[in-house]
């Protein structure tokens, strides 16, 4: 059984290792070659390197470096990372297009992004740019280049909605790795995608699939451009903060604005007193504990929240995100002001345009961005949540701070500060953000502890609040039994044989604006799924559908029309939906029936009907996922298979 289960394992891999042969390859030659060179652990040695590296100083002396610097890395993190980097977009390119081409765009673009870089160092030596001047004292290494390539040109084969996105995210990983880490490989990924998309949308690498986004192309690619955006700026000063020992992009400097910077053992000494109890607590649990780097990092998880209530289309996200960059601009501005108010202070124009004014005008950017389209986000839950959210975060403040006030009194801090040390502890305890002053520490161990995850407690918990807010939805002015009056009194104009479904319990109600016709549906994972047609006056019918379509786009969220009639999908015409049959039905005229015995050629006339599922999106059918995953959370939804 050992023996079948190892071949059928080796045969498993063997069949995925031929699905990307160009990719396996790529992966086996870098590993291979770095074992030989014996450079896997700590980078090829000073002589291989020469060798075989990009030498930016000196770039026509060794022209086959474009080449053969592709297949090594500088240490054992960087070949994590470039076996990564070959997997993902080699790897997704030669499930896009055909393996032979993939190759060709990689070394094509490995070669051209390579030259490219060069030329860009060049022109910054000459131009005495601190940043790329710097990057042309170096070898450069890594097939980071062909990679983003490959996958950019490769999007020219993918549907509009698809090549959109996929474009999006590729251009803003290459933007974030040059802005914040802004080594050569990270300027050399976002020359090779931009050179991708370029090659892409100029030659075409297969089949396009050329299908209009319609009604949802517009806000919901406006919402994820400017959620990815968010997210991004969110995620970069993490980087900065993991790869502080050689990050150099201009937005390098950014988390000293955006993360509160723990103090050096001299300066907890000073603002303890000189106490050794003190200094102790805070290694344990206070200023430089775990909690703290949590409360630290508050802000950007928030943020990465809102990046994803910004794609839903969320109002709570929108002013929350506006609110925390508004912030980030304000300390950044007092930051700057007192550094350039510094005596003596000698900073070069170049170093001041490239690494202070970006970091401090950065959060201001995004907040008059996030201003200026604030008109896409209008989805919001009902007004008494958002309340809820307020009183909840009020009440686990005022708890917190009330605890910390008792422990610190009880503990005997009053008699080592003043009030006003208290009020400015307060400032850190609840705001997760660099302050401009320096704050007395507090002793003893409950008021240490609140100290350091006291603020960490409170915006963990808004953000969970937050989070479930992005889940509910404001479903119309009517209360739930004017919406069943209202339907009851639409269905006797109007529905079809399946509308007895429209009076389930837990449904929502969409009307159109003269209340003529209307739609019953649920809500389960994003997706609208309508349970039957539209019903109502007949003749308004077919537009109730296109407008739910709209109405959907507006909440972010999917339609999808289960168990309708081809006249639906007809009006729905020229909207990117696809169609699913999943059921015929008979409908039998009864009109005029008799009871009676007749032969077969005698019986009543009788009509069938199709029924189909009209969704938006994948060709898997979007109604089956719902109902799956409402039968694994316990929403039954009768008719759909739920036991």
């Amino acid at each position: 059984m050992r023996a079948l289960a190892t071949l059928t394992r080796k045969a498993s891999a063997r069949r995925i290792l031929g699905r990307v042969p160009v990719t396996s390859s790529l992966i086996g030659s870098v590993i291979i070659v770095g074992l030989i060179s014996g450079s896997l652990i700590n980078g090829p040695s000073p002589r291989i390197m020469g060798a075989v590296g990009i030498n930016t100083s000196n770039p026509g002396s060794d022209w086959w470096s474009v080449f053969t610097s592709t297949f090594f890395a500088t240490s054992w993190l960087d070949y994590l990372v470039l076996l990564g980097v070959l997997t993902v977009g080699v790897g997704i390119t030669e499930r896009i297009i055909v393996p032979w081409k993939a190759l060709v765009a990689f070394l094509l673009g490995n070669v051209l992004s390579s030259l490219a870089l060069i030329g860009l160092v060049l022109v910054g030596t000459i131009n005495n740019d601190e940043w790329l001047s710097y990057l042309g004292g170096d070898f450069i290494v890594g097939a980071y280049g062909g990679a983003a390539t490959a996958l950019g040109a490769a999007t020219a084969s993918l549907n509009i909605v698809w090549r959109r996105r996929l474009r999006t995210w590729l251009l803003a990983l290459g933007l974030m790795s040059v802005l914040y880490i802004g080594v050569a490989q990270s300027l050399q990924l976002l020359v090779g995608a931009v050179l991708g998309i370029l090659a892409g949308r100029a030659v075409g690498t297969g089949r396009r699939e050329n299908t209009q986004a319609g009604i949802f192309s517009s806000p919901r690619e406006s919402r994820f451009l400017i959620a990815t955006i968010v997210g991004v700026f969110a995620i970069g000063p993490l980087l900065t903060q993991l790869a502080s020992t050689f990050a150099l992009g201009p937005l390098s400097t950014i988390s000293d604005l955006s993360l509160q910077n723990r103090p050096d053992a001299d300066e907890i000494t000073e603002l303890c007193g000189g106490s050794p109890g003190c200094v102790a607590l805070q290694d344990a649990v206070g200023i430089n504990s775990t909690g703290a780097v949590v409360l630290s990092l508050i802000p950007l998880i928030l943020l990465l929240l809102c990046s994803e209530g910004l794609r839903r289309g969320r109002r709570l996200a929108l002013y929350t995100a506006l609110t925390i960059n508004v912030i980030f601009a304000a300390v950044a501005l007092i930051q700057l002001y007192d550094f350039m108010s510094t005596p003596g202070l000698n900073v070069s124009p170049s170093a001041m345009l490239v690494y202070v004014l970006p970091a401090a005008l950065l959060p201001a950017a995004i907040a008059v961005l996030l201003f200026l389209t604030r008109q896409r986000f209008q989805v919001v839950a009902e007004p008494s949540s958002g309340w809820s959210v307020i009183k909840k975060t009020v009440t686990l403040v005022a708890v917190t701070l009330g605890a910390y006030s008792l422990a610190r009194f009880g503990e005997g801090n009053q008699g080592r500060s003043t009030l006003g040390d208290l009020l400015l502890q307060f400032t850190h305890v609840v705001i997760p953000f660099p302050m401009p002053f320096i704050v007395q520490l507090p002793q003893g161990f409950t008021t240490t502890l609140l100290y350091s995850i006291g603020g960490a407690i409170i915006w963990l918990g808004f953000g969970f609040m937050v989070f479930r807010n992005f889940r509910l939805f404001h479903l119309g002015s009517f209360g739930q039994d004017e919406r069943k009056e209202k339907t009851m009194e639409l269905l006797k104009r109007g529905g079809g044989s399946l509308s007895w479904m429209v009076l389930w319990d837990n449904n929502s109600y969409w009307f159109t604006p003269d209340g003529s016709a209307g739609v019953a549906y649920q809500i389960h994972h994003g997706v609208a799924l309508t349970l039957a047609g539209p019903f109502g006056d007949p003749e308004a019918q077919p537009g109730a559908a296109k407008a739910f379509v709209t109405h959907c786009a507006d909440l972010g969220l999917t339609p999808c029309f289960y168990s309708v009639t081809a006249d639906v999908g007809q009006a729905l015409a020229g909207l990117n939906f696809r169609a699913l049959e999943v059921a015929e039905e008979t409908i039998l005229n009864l009109g005029g029936h008799i009871i009676q015995r007749q032969t077969m050629a005698e019986r009543p006339h009788c009509t069938e009907q199709r029924r189909q599922v009209w969704h938006q999106g994948p060709l898997v059918p979007l109604p089956h996922h719902a109902a799956t995953y409402a039968c694994a959370t316990g929403r039954n939804i009768r008719g759909m298979g739920c036991r």
